[in-house]
C-alpha cells in the first residue's frame, strides 16, 4: 500500500514539474507569429491578428490583447482599420472528444472584452470530406452597442454614436448545414442610449439627441433552415417598429434571403433636434402610410447585399392617395388628387400652342370677295338664309 502512495505522489509531482516547465518555456512569441501568419494567409491578406501574448490553457491555448484588423489592398498607403477587439481569449478542446478520436472534436472558449464576455461551444463534423459545424452555441453578454454598429457600417464618425450593450443567444444544430438548421437566436438590447446621428445624405450634422431605446427584442425560432421571428420589437420616444417575417437561411450566411414586413410608427419629436426634419421624413414615406399613421414596408433581398432599394412601401388599400404635409409640424393627410383614380397627380390636359392671330376679332380682318360680283344680270339670287338666334364668334384662323 505504501509503495502505491508512493508511487501515486511521484506521479502527481512529476505532472506538477512538468506543467511548470512547460508554462514557463511555452513559446508564446512564436505561437503569435504563427497565428496571425495563419489569418493573413487564409484570409488572402484582407485581414490581420495582432496577439499581446499566448499561453497555454488546459487543453488549448488562452492570449491577451486580440486585435483583428481589415486591410484595404487596394492602397499600399492606407493603415489596416482595427475591427475587434478582446481583452481576454481562449479556446480548447474537448478531451472526451479526443478520447473519441474524433477527426472533428469539441471546441470550447471565451472572449472577454472591458464589459462584455462571449462563451462559445463548436461541435465539427465530416461533410463530403471537409470539416464543418454540427452545432454552435453562443452566449454573449452586454456586447457594447457601438462595436454592433461599426460592423453595421453605422457607427461612429459619420453615423451614429450610442452606449449600452446587446445581449446574444444563439443554440443551433447544423447536422446537415445552416440551411437545414434547427435551433433559437435571441437578441436583447441592455440599457441602450442613442447619443448623437449624423448622415451626410439627407444633410444631417452631427446632433445630440440623447434618446433611449426603451426596448430591443428580437426572438427567432430556426426550422429546417428557416428562421421565423416569433417576436420583433424596437420602442424609443422617437419611433417605435414592429419586425415580422423570415429569413431562409443558407450555408453562405450572406447569401440568405430576407422576407420581411416592418412597420414604423413616429413618436413625438417636438422639442428635439430632430423636429425639423419630421415634415420632410413623412414626407419621405408618404408612399408607405396607412390610415393609422403608421409607415409598413416589405424588406426583400440578400442578407449581405441589402440596399435601399429592397425596403418597398406597401400601399394601404383604404388611403391610396397622395400624402401631403397639412399645416405644422409633423402633420400629415391623405387626399386624393382631383382628377386621380390611384392618387397620382393627373397628367395636365393638352393645350394647342397659341396662334399668332390671338387677339385679332373678325371684325378687324378683310371682308372677303362677293362671290356674285363677276356674275351675270339674270342668274337668279340664292335664297336668304335666316339668321340663327344666336351666333357665336367664329374662332380666329389658324396659319
Amino acid at each position: 500500500m505504501n509503495r502505491f502512495l508512493t508511487w501515486l505522489a511521484l506521479g502527481a509531482w512529476g505532472a506538477v514539474a512538468f506543467s511548470g516547465a512547460f508554462w514557463l518555456s511555452f513559446p508564446s512569441k512564436a505561437v503569435s507569429d504563427r497565428l496571425s501568419y495563419e489569418v493573413s494567409t487564409r484570409s488572402g491578406g484582407a485581414f490581420e491578428l495582432s496577439v499581446g501574448s499566448v499561453a497555454p490553457w488546459w487543453y488549448g491555448l488562452s492570449a491577451k490583447q486580440v486585435v483583428v484588423s481589415s486591410v484595404d489592398k487596394l492602397s499600399k498607403d492606407a493603415l489596416p482599420t482595427p475591427i475587434f477587439f478582446a481583452d481576454a481569449a481562449g479556446v480548447r478542446v474537448s478531451p472526451w472528444s479526443l478520447l473519441k478520436l474524433s477527426p472533428a472534436p469539441l471546441l470550447m472558449g471565451y472572449i472577454g472584452m472591458e464589459s462584455a464576455s462571449l462563451d462559445f461551444a463548436l461541435r465539427g463534423a465530416m461533410r463530403d470530406g471537409a470539416l464543418a459545424l454540427r452545432s454552435v452555441k453562443l452566449d454573449a453578454s452586454n456586447i457594447p452597442v457601438l462595436d454592433v454598429l461599426g460592423m453595421m457600417g453605422v457607427g461612429g464618425d459619420g453615423g451614429t454614436t450610442a452606449s449600452g450593450g446587446v445581449d446574444l443567444s444563439v443554440d443551433l444544430q447544423l447536422p446537415n448545414g445552416l440551411a437545414k438548421a434547427d435551433g433559437e437566436i435571441s437578441v436583447k438590447g441592455n440599457q441602450i442610449q442613442i447619443e448623437k446621428v449624423s448622415s451626410t445624405l439627407i444633410g444631417w450634422n452631427e446632433m445630440e439627441i440623447n434618446t433611449p431605446i426603451e426596448d430591443l427584442s428580437i426572438q427567432m425560432a430556426v426550422e429546417g433552415g428557416e428562421a421565423t421571428i416569433t417576436d420583433g420589437l424596437l420602442s424609443s420616444p422617437l419611433v417605435n417598429a414592429k419586425l415580422s417575417g423570415t429569413i431562409a437561411l443558407e450555408d453562405n450566411p450572406g447569401r440568405s434571403k430576407l422576407d420581411l414586413g416592418a412597420v414604423i410608427e413616429l413618436g413625438e419629436w417636438e422639442g428635439t433636434p430632430l423636429a425639423n426634419f419630421r415634415g420632410p421624413l413623412e414626407g419621405a414615406l408618404r408612399s408607405a402610410r396607412f390610415a393609422d399613421g403608421s409607415y409598413h414596408y416589405k424588406v426583400e433581398g440578400a442578407l449581405g447585399h441589402l440596399s435601399f432599394g429592397d425596403f418597398r412601401p406597401e400601399r394601404d388599400a383604404g388611403t391610396r392617395g397622395l400624402t401631403r404635409p397639412a399645416p405644422g409640424v409633423g402633420s400629415a393627410i391623405s387626399t386624393p388628387m382631383p382628377g386621380s383614380t390611384d392618387g397620382r397627380i393627373p397628367n395636365p390636359p393638352a393645350t394647342p400652342p397659341p396662334s399668332i392671330n390671338d387677339g385679332v376679332t373678325p371684325a378687324d380682318e378683310e371682308p372677303d370677295p362677293d362671290p356674285n360680283a363677276d356674275a351675270p344680270e339674270n342668274a337668279e339670287d340664292p335664297p336668304p338664309e335666316e339668321a340663327p338666334a344666336h351666333e357665336e364668334d367664329p374662332a380666329p384662323p389658324e396659319n
